[in-house]
This record gives C-alpha cells, sequence and structure tokens, in this order.
C-alpha cells in the first residue's frame, strides 16, 4: 500500500516501510518493558541479552512454523532455505513461540522469576504487534480475503497510497483495501479486501491496554498475564484467520484449520492449563527498582 518511506528518483537508494515500522513497534516494546521491569523490581541488566536472543530465535522460529506449515516440500528438499532470509516467508506465531521459550529459560539462568518477568513483558508484545501489523498494511503482506459481492466501492483516501487505496463500502464490513497491481507484496490486486491487518493492530492495542491494566491492578500471581494473553490472541487471530487471503495459509491434516489457527488452539490450551497451574500461588515479593540503579550495564554482553 506505501512501501517506501523514501525512494530516490533514480532509483539509487529507498527506505521500506515495512522496515522501518519494524524498528519502531521493537523499539517501543523495548522502550516499555525497560520500565515495567523495572516497576517489578527486576534489573534491565538483562535486557541485552534478551533482544538479542529474543530476535535471533524470533526470526528463526518464524522461519520454520512458515516452511513447516505452508512450504512443507520445499523446506525438506532444501532445509538451508531457511537461512535464505531473501526468500521471504515467516510466521509470527513460530517467532513469538521460540522467542518466549529461549527468554523465559533464560532469565532462570538469570536467576530472575520467568513468569514475573513474562508478564510485565507480554503486553509489550500486543503494543510492537500493533505497530507491526501496519507495517504489514504498507507492505500489502498479510492482507485479507476478496471480499464476495462488494458492491460500489468508493475511495476514502484517493491517490495517497502509491500501492493501493482504502475504499469504503455500503454493507459490512465497510472499510476495505484495494491493492494496485505491481506494487508490494500483495497477491490479490484491484479487488476490494478484508482489512485484516487493521483489525489485528486494533485487536492487539486492545490488548495492550487490558492486559496492562490487569497487570497494575489486577494481578494475583505471577503467570497471570502470560495465561490470559496466551487465551485471548489465539481467539483473536483464529477470527481474522477466517479473512485472511494473502498467500498459502496451510492446513492441519484434517484439512479443518490453517496453520495459525492450529497453532492456536495448542497456544490456548497451554493458558488454560498454566492458569489452572499457577492460580494458586502467590506473588513473589516486589521491590521497584530506582531510576538511577536502572542503568543497563553493558558488560552483559560479556556474558553472552
Amino acid at each position: 500500500m506505501f512501501p517506501h518511506l523514501y525512494k530516490a528518483a533514480d532509483g539509487s537508494f529507498a527506505m521500506p516501510t515495512y522496515g522501518a515500522l519494524l524498528v519502531l513497534a521493537f523499539a517501543v516494546g523495548a522502550t516499555v518493558g525497560f520500565y515495567r521491569m523495572r516497576k517489578v523490581g527486576i534489573h534491565p541488566d538483562i535486557l541485552p541479552g534478551l533482544i538479542l536472543l529474543a530476535i535471533g530465535l524470533g526470526i528463526l522460529g518464524a522461519r520454520l512454523l512458515h516452511f513447516v506449515g505452508a512450504e512443507t516440500q520445499r523446506f525438506f528438499r532444501n532445509p538451508l532455505v531457511l537461512f535464505n532470509l531473501g526468500t521471504g516467508g515467516m510466521a509470527v506465531y513460530g517467532g513469538v513461540i521460540a522467542a518466549s521459550i529461549g527468554c523465559f529459560f533464560w532469565a532462570k539462568r538469570k536467576k530472575v522469576n520467568p513468569w514475573k518477568l513474562s508478564d510485565a513483558l507480554l503486553p509489550c508484545f500486543f503494543l510492537s504487534l500493533a505497530v507491526g501489523r501496519i507495517a504489514c498494511f504498507a507492505a500489502g503482506c498479510c492482507h485479507g480475503a476478496a471480499i464476495p459481492n462488494a458492491s460500489n466501492p468508493h475511495s476514502l483516501t484517493g491517490d495517497f497510497f502509491p500501492g493501493g487505496s482504502v475504499v469504503g463500502l455500503n454493507e459490512a464490513p465497510f472499510i476495505a483495501f484495494v491493492y494496485n497491481p505491481g506494487v508490494g507484496v500483495g497477491r490479490l490486486t484491484d479487488v476490494a479486501c478484508y482489512p485484516t491487518q487493521i483489525w489485528e493492530s486494533l485487536g492487539a492495542l486492545t490488548l495492550f491496554f487490558v492486559l496492562s491494566w490487569t497487570w497494575s491492578k489486577r494481578r494475583f500471581f505471577d503467570g497471570q498475564i502470560v495465561a490470559i494473553g496466551m487465551i485471548a490472541y489465539p481467539i483473536l487471530r483464529s477470527s481474522i484467520e477466517a479473512f485472511r487471503g494473502d498467500s498459502i495459509r496451510g492446513v492441519d491434516h484434517l484439512g479443518l484449520f490453517s496453520t495459525s489457527q492450529f497453532v492456536s488452539v495448542l497456544v490456548a490450551s497451554c493458558g488454560v492449563w498454566i492458569f489452572l497451574r499457577r492460580k494458586s500461588t502467590e506473588l513473589d515479593p516486589e521491590t521497584a527498582i530506582e531510576e538511577s540503579d536502572a542503568v543497563v550495564d553493558l558488560e552483559i554482553f560479556d556474558d553472552l
């Protein structure tokens, strides 16, 4: 929809909107996470290690789930394609799961309560996701399927977006996206598509605020926010997934679910198990770290 923030007239330089917004998404989430760690007494000197670990495992996990779930034969013909980032193909779920597991055990290694850390950081992930789905909107990826019988679409943005237009409809969903051919990475062009990127962005932003309020005002045991998030997000993602139509979605062996819907069932089940398992526990003591004591110790890199 808007593939470049800036592109030189001679084509010698271009700044992709997608990449810039992903950097912004990560920076926003990390900044909010930095202050929330302090509030529960976790020194942010572990943050650099968490960031590096999350980036590495996140990319690996996202690539792995994409190929195993959507391009299985291609992956097994050449497993090294996993490391060729130029080929594209990432599944957010895989990245989140891999990064979360890695950071969970990293926290235990640092003798930090991993549940307390996860509760502080999970809402920040949804904040990052909200920005990240705007990046998908700009690139034209993760878009919705064509809206059947969409009548009288009228542009709401005119020529503002070089890759397409936001259009209004006379019936639900009332707002849709139309992508121009040859611009961005959208697979469907010149048809009104469900605005799935914006739906998920708004849903993730809502989860950020709801979980943040719960974390601040209604948190009764360590792991509570993680459990709620693992139940709520799969419901959001599975609902939106039914309207996705951007690429190979992948189905399970029964042909009933897309890859993400199948993973959603597993994630939500784990969330319920965590909630039931930990609801009888109590919050570990928390002492906020003063700002003067919260400077990140860069010597943490020596331990990587």
